[in-house]
């Protein structure tokens, strides 16, 4: 009976004190009947309120002391330098020692704050220090006593700032964000592993250093959890003086309660937090004792993905908090919905028994969500938090429910409601159906690498694919949505490979499953198409490619109008389908009108609008427009690292196609900087042979040829030769490229013979693939010319540069004056044979195609033998 009197006693006291002073007495005198435990209350409370009153007066006095006292000079043998910091109970200096000359951190008690409580703590804090070593926790140095007899501790002095400001500063990403934070967790564990618990975890209490690593200070009100290395009476904590930061502190230990390492976990989910969106989870207003309670320990917070949701009236605004992170705003929430979200809500749990059970396990699920691997955490079901809510709220919910009861029982439309409800329900089941056999089916694709299925066999990605790929018409037959869906990803994934044989028939196969699924008339057929356009772009299957592009481009704009994102990509593709044929002057419309409508539909930071913007730039590169082609490209930079990231593949095409904006203007070391730069993030990107690499490696050569360095260069031309013919078999434009660079190279070393058997090869390709009108077969066939024409064989570069000259004048958008350098070397070839009219002609159509031709100093030269020979 005592105990359960001690309890009413405890909870009516904790009703009560959330009451203003003048609402406390009408309520007890209502609340309780019983005299004597009304009467312990009141004792209880007014106790409390004299405890904070004296409390408040003592730190208000040493304050105020402090506050008219000079730094010391001396501090034992540390000549003080300047403070650094100013807390409740102490001063912190910065000082020096001459020998051995190190600078030091002095933590020194105040004056009026040397109680002996304090003193008991501070000589804790000591022993503390001295029973950790780790890299992320400031070392204790040194301890003694000043000339007044007031102690203080030396230690390692960190030179760095709070890891908020330090992440903020240095615009730091999240995956940088959540590699600091693991530290973080590292050196928490290690004081746990010490019995040693934080309670004061939070970003002043955290330094980062310049390079980069977090320091873990301030074991000023730690807690020993085992025994202690001395006179255990000295380890009791003060249960009237709750020292802690409200802001980072656990509901038990607002409570008062006695405390777990669960208290720090519990910090670090808050910190965890911060980092992620900015913001802090709760706002305190008056930082009263009763607010603090109420918010830490019976307001749920929002998850970090919606209170971004909540920065109108707050500093930083959402645009700045986005910006710090390298994100957009839109692209931030996404990344923290989900697992972040469930990270961070876990970690700050208002029952302590669910969080996680140990710092390394808060770690290891960082680490599992870096790995893009399942957590071990699971948020809270919806049924949990409705029982927790009635909890809370019991009264209140009562009488709602009355409410809602009272109203359906007058509503005739409830059965019309339920019938919605139903069929919201139905498909709500249907997806729910769809999404297990997806999540089936994807944990059955990695099968095969299982040890127990691969039986020591190496399992490459191609295989798992393949393997996939089988799977769905024998598994998924009977559900074509699912199948469709499905397909269609393993095609992209090919796709993204450069296995563009197998992405061409999974995305055909897709496409049909989805038309039997969704009908011919709907957004999931648009997008098959648009994305089968792709495949036979990257095929080289050009026609068929155009036909789909011009299908998905009508079926968009008859579904969604003309100015909807969803006709910016089919024009987008469109546009690349042009491109890929040669005809620039359709490519560049195409993409400038996409470009418009991603502008006004999505905004100018959104990643799709950057897509736009780069491939709108490449088309006027080719065109030699390259001041208006490195505008659009430092754009799409610009937008590409905000919104995805400087670790991304968009960000290495980009910085790529700047390079070759050097190269055109000579920028040579600029251009070979950059390259090597792309190379360097393009391998950390994919780890292994990509066709992204091959251009990388291509073009390094390309900058170091240009500076004379061509046996350096030959070397890089041959790894991109080699990279392209073992993984792009299936795209002989590419090989092509390769085969051409590296005969232009051999050229230049004099190795004639080689390069022009390089070179044939490369335009035999280019025919089969490309036909006769495009740009590259013109670059190639020009320099099969070039080479005949050096190696004397006069007539027979005369046959190839009239071929050259006829499909080029028939290729759409080619710039005119590149006439100008086939023309000129077919003049120079008849003039050299002496066949002086056929030179005249093929002059005067030079000087027309290119007026200020002999200001070229290409070809100039030309110019001047011609009129030499044939006056």
């Amino acid at each position: 009976m005592e105990a359960d009197r001690w309890r009413r006693i405890e909870a009516l006291f904790h009703e009560v004190s959330e009451r203003s002073p003048e609402e406390r007495a009408p309520y007890l005198l209502a609340a309780c009947d019983d005299d004597e435990v009304r009467h312990e209350v009141e004792a209880l409370l007014a106790a409390s309120d004299g405890a904070d009153q004296q409390l408040d007066q003592a730190v208000a006095g040493a304050l105020e002391l402090a506050a008219h006292e000079p730094p010391p000079e001396w501090i034992g043998p540390y000549r003080v330098l300047k403070p650094l910091g100013d807390g409740g109970l102490a001063t912190v200096y910065l000082a020096e020692r001459s020998e051995p000359h190190m600078q030091v951190a002095i933590k020194v008690v105040k004056r009026g704050m040397d109680t002996a409580e304090i003193l008991r703590r501070l000589r804790l804090e000591s022993r503390i220090l001295a029973r950790l070593d780790h890299p992320n926790i400031a070392r204790l140095i040194d301890g003694g006593s000043t000339e007044d007899g007031r102690p203080y501790v030396v230690m390692e002095a960190i030179e760095g700032e709070p890891i908020d400001r330090h992440c903020d500063r240095r615009r730091l990403d999240l995956r940088q964000r959540l590699e600091l934070f693991r530290k973080v967790c590292s050196a928490v564990h290690a004081a746990h592993r010490s019995l040693i618990i934080h309670r004061d975890l939070k970003p002043t209490n955290i330094l980062v250093t310049e390079d980069g690593e977090p320091k873990l200070l301030d074991f000023g009100i730690a807690k020993l959890l085992g025994p202690a290395p001395v006179d255990h009476t000295e380890i009791h904590t003060v249960t009237g003086m709750r020292w802690m930061t409200p802001e980072f502190a656990s509901p038990e230990q607002v409570r008062g309660e006695p405390l777990t390492t669960a208290a720090d976990v519990y910090a670090l989910g808050v910190l965890l937090y911060e980092l992620l969106c900015g913001l802090r989870p709760f706002r305190f207003e008056a930082r009263s004792q009763r607010e603090v309670e109420r918010l830490v320990c019976d307001s749920e917070p929002a998850a970090p993905s919606a209170r971004l949701l909540e920065t109108a009236a707050e500093e930083p605004s959402l645009a700045k908090i986005a910006e710090a992170r390298r994100e957009s705003p839109e692209r931030l929430r996404k990344r923290l919905t989900g697992d972040l979200d469930t990270i961070a809500g876990v970690a700050m749990h208002k029952e302590a028994e669910r969080r996680y059970p140990s710092v390394q396990a808060l770690e290891d699920d960082i680490r599992r969500y870096l790995e893009s691997r399942p957590l071990t955490a699971r948020p809270d079901s919806t049924a949990y938090r409705l029982r927790k809510f009635v909890r809370r709220n019991r009264t209140p919910v009562s009488a709602a429910v009355l409410v809602v009861l009272s109203l359906l029982v007058g509503l005739g439309s409830t059965y019309r409601a339920l019938q919605i409800a139903d069929e919201q329900r139905r498909r709500a089941e249907q997806h729910l159906e769809e999404l297990e056999e997806v999540v089936s089916f994807n944990v059955g694709m990695f099968e095969l690498a299982d040890p127990g299925e691969a039986r020591g066999n190496s399992v490459t990605v191609r295989e798992v694919l393949d393997r996939a790929a089988e799977r769905i018409p024998r598994e998924l037959g009977d559900r074509p949505a699912v199948a469709a869906r499905l397909m269609s990803t393993l095609g992209l994934v090919h796709q993204a490979l450069g296995l563009y044989g197998p992405a061409g028939q999974l995305l055909e196969q897709a496409l049909a499953l989805r038309r039997e699924a969704f009908g011919e008339d709907s957004l999931e057929v648009l997008r098959g198409v648009h994305q089968l356009a792709g495949a036979r772009r990257d095929q080289r299957q050009l026609d068929e490619a155009l036909e789909l592009a011009r299908l998905a481009l009508e079926q968009s704009r008859e579904l969604f109008g003309e100015a909807h994102r969803e006709t910016a990509a089919a024009l987008h593709g469109l546009a690349a389908v042009h491109f890929a044929r040669g005809e620039w002057q359709e490519a560049e419309d195409h993409y400038r009108e996409a470009l418009e409508i991603r502008r006004r539909a999505l905004g100018d930071a959104h990643a799709a609008t950057a897509e736009s913007a780069n491939d709108l730039a490449e088309v006027l590169f080719y065109r030699e427009r390259f001041p208006a082609a490195e505008e659009l490209f430092l754009e799409a930079l610009e937008i590409r690292r905000g919104s995805l990231g400087d670790d991304h593949p968009a960000v290495a095409e980009t910085l790529n196609n700047l390079a070759a904006i050097a190269l055109t203007r000579n920028d040579l070391p600029k251009a070979e900087r950059l390259g090597i730069e792309v190379l360097e993030l393009r391998r950390k990107l994919y780890g292994g042979p990509h066709r992204d690499l091959v251009k990388s490696v291509h073009n390094i050569g390309v900058a170091i040829g240009k500076q004379g360095r061509l046996e350096e260069a030959e070397d890089y031309f041959r790894q991109a030769l080699e990279m392209a013919e073992q993984i792009l078999r299936d795209d002989p434009v590419e090989v092509g490229r390769g085969l051409r660079a590296l005969s232009h190279n051999l050229e230049g070393q004099g190795r004639l013979g080689e390069a022009e058997d390089l070179i044939r090869r490369a335009l035999e390709l280019e025919l089969t693939a490309l036909g006769e009108l495009n740009p590259s077969v013109a670059m190639t066939r020009y320099s099969l010319a070039r080479l005949l024409a050096k190696r004397e064989q006069h007539r027979s570069a005369i046959d190839v540069l009239a071929s050259q000259i006829q499909s080029q004048r028939q290729i759409p958008g080619m710039p005119p004056e590149r006439l100008a350098y086939p023309l000129m070397l077919l003049a120079e070839q008849n003039a050299l044979l002496g066949e002086c009219g056929s030179a005249r002609i093929a002059l005067t159509e030079a000087l027309q195609a290119y007026p200020d031709l002999q200001e070229s100093s290409s070809l100039a030269g030309r110019h001047e033998l011609v009129t030499s020979r044939c006056p």
